[in-house]
């Protein structure tokens, strides 16, 4: 019997739900092409509504077709007797076949909903151990949601299976490939964008957009389409970077790092309007989203372009490739390493000592902090042999740089790359960043991820910690979801002098320590 905790590799989509998240799982794991699914969720358009919100639409849809198409049927059963919704689940795992289950989240004491909402859940059930507790992945939980016997007995509502099917086709790649970009070009995003840019900059009122959302900002819908814009063109991403891993495709890097630098932008604008809800929306913010709309459109019309000039060429299919491209940390001297002391220009308090609505901590700005609980003391060593100087926690002090072009002084010298310990927050950021020498100035990118979500600019987890939400009564510990902070390397193609370095006006950008690298 396979050790299938082992095997099933857990899977973050932002914009998927429950359901999807463990159907990537599921079919990642059975060697199945699962971004394929993705090959019509590059959206937008703009249709004059009131509501700016109401407007545009973006897809983070999934062409769930094909699954029956390619990888076999989709079965769903009612569990009308949870006996034999249990023997079932048992008697699949002993084949080495995971479940997808529906459960009550009411019932689950490891979910925030227990005892308090009734809601379907979807998780993938890979393991019952001797006490018949369920272990499963899911969309909620960083780590694998436990669920006992009387929790599963109360709470479940159905399971389904994925069963082989005589009629699959063979995938045939550069068709689909070929469809995607012809369904894409009739499209015209660049000038939809731009449009929605125009009329943004002409009418809109922030108030009107969301006066009726006191109480849940997530529920805006110009939050709400504005994510559906991101994940859909984080999932086309997804799908272009398939033809890269699998084909002779390398001419479509180009047009990923467009919509890569797209995404970065349209999650600005979230986070900008995200915000003012709490600190005000005035005309700079208008300018600094107006701008960006402007951007975008370019962005997202270059990249279409790009992709067309490459459809119809006979885009090899190759299979698997490894691509492994890392930098030879043997001509590091990590024992040189200059660990920089931050405290002077800490501008943000990202811990709290406890779970309170008066705790002062205010990592995002908008009330959610990390819980102070298991932290390195003096020192943080990473992985990778880099060592990190960690923040002094206390209540009420900073603890990191929210970065706002602050310039930090640096022992001159000649240095090899800079790490950074650090993380985003409503978003994942790539800003460019200044390394000052005496003679001149050079630009580095510095990128981080979303504290919330796996890494995707191939940093690494050098800490992971509990967050709590803070509202005007009340103080809530997020409970399943471990938040990170990330261990990111800039290293440079040569040794660089640096006397100081001046950080990019981008506030969702925190830093914790810097170490220069020799």
């Amino acid at each position: 019997m396979k050790d299938l905790l082992k095997e099933i590799v857990p899977i973050h989509q932002d914009g998927a739900d429950c359901f999807e998240e463990i159907l990537y799982m599921y079919l990642n794991w059975r060697y199945a092409d699962y971004e394929l699914m993705f090959s019509e969720s590059l959206e937008f358009a703009y249709q004059y509504n009131l509501l700016l919100g109401e407007s545009i639409i973006g897809s983070d849809k999934n062409n769930i077709t094909f699954i029956n198409k390619y990888w076999g049927q989709l079965i769903y059963h009612d569990s009308v007797d949870s006996t034999e919704t249990f023997d079932f689940i048992r008697a699949e795992l002993l084949r080495d076949h995971p479940v997808f289950v529906i459960i009550d989240t009411f019932y689950c004491i490891r979910l925030n909903d227990y005892q308090k909402v009734h809601r379907e859940h979807y998780c993938l059930v890979v393991k019952i151990d001797s006490e018949n507790n369920f272990y499963c992945y899911d969309n909620l939980n960083s780590e694998v949601l436990k669920i006992c016997l009387k929790e599963f007995i109360e709470g479940i509502k159905g399971y389904f299976e994925i069963k082989e099917s005589l009629t699959k086709e063979k995938v045939d790649y550069l068709q689909i490939f070929n469809d995607s970009i012809a369904k894409l070009c009739s499209k015209n995003i660049g000038k939809q964008v731009q449009m929605f840019a125009d009329d943004f900059y002409n009418r809109f009122d922030y108030h009107l957009e969301f006066k009726n959302f006191e109480f849940d900002i997530y529920a805006v819908p110009l939050h709400r389409n504005i994510g559906h814009v991101i994940a859909g063109r984080e999932c086309y991403i997804k799908f272009l970077r398939l033809y890269v891993d699998k084909s002779e495709g390398e001419e479509l890097v180009q047009a990923i790092d467009l919509l890569k630098d797209s995404v970065i932008k349209w999650q600005m604008i979230r986070n900008i309007l995200v915000k003012s809800y709490y600190k005000g929306f005035g005309n700079p913010s208008k300018e600094k989203i107006f701008n960006l709309l402007k951007e975008i459109s370019k962005l997202e019309e270059s990249s279409v372009e790009l992709l067309y000039s490459i459809k119809d060429k006979n885009i090899v299919f190759l299979g698997n490739k490894n691509k492994s491209e890392k930098h030879n940390h043997a001509e590091v001297n990590f024992e040189s390493a200059v660990i920089l002391d931050l405290t002077e220009y800490f501008s943000n308090n990202a811990f709290g000592a406890t779970v309170s609505k008066d705790c002062t901590a205010d990592f995002t700005g908008t009330g959610f902090y990390f819980l102070a609980e298991n932290i390195p003391h003096d020192k943080l060593v990473c992985e990778n042999g880099i060592s990190y100087m960690f923040p002094k926690i206390q209540d009420n002090i900073n603890d990191n740089i929210s970065c706002n072009s602050q310039e930090i002084a640096v022992p001159i010298d000649e240095y090899k790359g800079i790490s950074f310990l650090g993380c985003a927050e409503y978003g994942n950021y790539a800003e460019n960043m200044k390394i000052v020498s005496s003679n001149e100035i050079y630009y580095c990118n510095l990128k981080f991820s979303d504290w919330a979500f796996a890494p995707t600019f191939g940093e690494t987890i050098a800490w992971r910690g509990y967050a709590v939400e803070k509202r005007k009564d009340t103080a809530t510990l997020i409970k399943g979801s471990l938040k990170n902070i990330l261990n990111q390397t800039c290293f440079f193609e040569n040794t660089h002098e640096i006397k100081s370095i001046i950080l990019p006006e981008c506030p969702n950008i925190h830093i914790f320590s810097i170490t220069l690298l020799k």
